[in-house]
């Protein structure tokens, strides 16, 4: 697939706090960036989402809104 990116969610404290995905995913949507693929390390510190090149800006700005809050 062409035109994609990936964008990682990185942070220690994921490992052990329930509900870190659901507020990812929610939070992308709620902003209309539709993930194509996800994954996530064995170390469970990080979760990398494919999403639309178009999107890109978009996803990272949501994202960065949900944590900083």
């Amino acid at each position: 697939t062409e035109d994609v990116s990936i964008v990682t969610v990185v942070g220690a404290g994921m490992r052990h706090t329930v509900g870190v995905s659901g507020k990812v995913f929610s939070q992308l949507g709620d902003h209309g960036v539709n993930v194509l693929a996800i994954a996530q390390g064995s170390s469970e510190v990080s979760i990398s989402l494919v999403v639309d090149s178009r999107d890109t800006e978009i996803a990272v700005k949501a994202l960065h809104e949900l944590i900083i809050k």
